[in-house]
Parts: structure tokens; C-alpha cells; sequence
């Protein structure tokens, strides 16, 4: 008897704390309202008039913030029809160091072994419809070169992966800088010779 009334105390108990924890509807429309006009000042921020300000906040708003956040600013720099912003959008994508998923479609679909080298150089993956999926990890930003390096390189110019300079993109992916253009779509896209062969690279931001 004294087992049973134990084990009914106990769910009684359970009961109560679960009455406690629930969220009620309007819990849940204040969180969500409140997160809605948090996001809206956030994007005021980034439409101010004074351009130096957006650009702050839009740099710390893609290193520092959450997901929404993040993605909300890289949308908002990448979507810009300012030159100078769409390339602070893309600094700022690279100074936060993410994983970026590249794209590699040799030219004619030849992957000799040069080509195929530099792939696995990257921890890369060949595909079936000729084409190679790359992870690129950016790296420290090398001061003396003005780049980006690849992962945690050893910092030496010849382990850059991007850099911006002049006002042009540019990457390091096959041994030789080469141009990228920053497309419609918000992609860095451009034609290097990777192991020798011309190669279309398209690499996503995320946008």
C-alpha cells in the first residue's frame, strides 16, 4: 500500500510541474511578436541612412549574430545593388570563417589525376555527373598578403584561398589567383585552371 501511495504522489507531483511548464498561446505570441520587432530594428539598423553605420551593423550582425540574424544580414549585403557593400557583405561572410560549399565543373568534364588531386586536396568528393563538391574552411585573414587563408594554414601567402582587393574578388583554389564575380543569385563565381583544366567554380555564401 505505502509503494502505491508513493508512486501516486509522484505522478501527482509530475502532473503539477508539467501545468507549470506549459506555454500558453499568448506565451507564445509575445515571444514571437517581440522577436519580430527585435528582427525589425535590426533591419532599421541596416537601412541607415548613414553608411557607415549599416555597414557596422551589418558586419556584426553576420559574425556575431544568430541564425536569423545572419542569414538576414547576408541577404540585405549580398541583395544590394552598392558595390561597396556587396563586397563588405562578402568580407564579412569570409571574416567569420565558415565553411563555404563550392562547386567544380572542369571544362569538357576531364578529371585527370591533376584535377583530381586538387579536389582531395581540399577533402573534396568527385560525382558521377562529372562534376566535384568542395568544402572550402576559411582560414585566418594574412595581413602581409591581404587574404584569407585555408583553414588553419601554416600563414604563408602561397595558402590563401580568397582575397579582395581593388575592388575584385579572387581566388587561390588552383595554385594561381583567379577572378570571381559575385552573381545574381549572391554566388562567387568565375573559370580557374584547376590542375590544368578550366574549371567553372561556384561557390555558394548563403544566401
Amino acid at each position: 500500500m505505502a509503494i502505491r501511495q508513493h508512486a501516486l504522489a509522484c505522478l501527482l507531483a509530475l502532473s503539477a510541474f508539467a501545468a507549470e511548464a506549459q506555454v500558453s498561446l499568448g506565451d507564445l505570441d509575445a515571444a514571437m511578436s517581440a522577436r519580430d520587432d527585435e528582427m525589425a530594428a535590426f533591419r532599421e539598423r541596416l537601412n541607415d541612412p548613414d553608411s557607415d553605420r549599416a555597414l557596422t551593423a551589418m558586419r556584426l550582425l553576420i559574425a556575431k549574430g544568430d541564425a536569423d540574424q545572419r542569414q538576414m544580414a547576408i541577404e540585405h549585403g549580398l541583395s544590394s545593388t552598392n558595390t561597396d557593400i556587396r563586397l563588405a557583405a562578402v568580407g564579412a561572410i569570409l571574416g567569420s570563417r565558415p565553411i563555404l560549399v563550392s562547386r567544380w565543373f572542369p571544362e569538357d568534364g576531364e578529371m585527370p589525376n591533376s584535377f583530381r588531386n586538387r579536389v582531395s586536396a581540399f577533402n573534396g568528393t568527385t560525382n558521377t555527373d562529372k562534376s566535384a563538391r568542395v568544402p572550402l574552411q576559411i582560414g585566418k585573414y594574412l595581413d602581409e598578403a591581404n587574404c584569407w587563408l585555408i583553414n588553419d594554414a601554416v600563414p604563408s601567402p602561397r595558402n590563401c584561398l580568397f582575397r579582395i582587393n581593388s575592388g575584385e574578388i579572387s581566388t587561390y583554389v588552383g595554385g594561381s589567383w583567379a577572378q570571381l564575380d559575385l552573381d545574381e543569385a549572391g554566388r562567387l563565381v568565375g573559370s580557374p585552371m584547376i590542375g590544368g583544366i578550366r574549371t567553372e567554380i561556384v561557390v555558394d555564401l548563403g544566401l
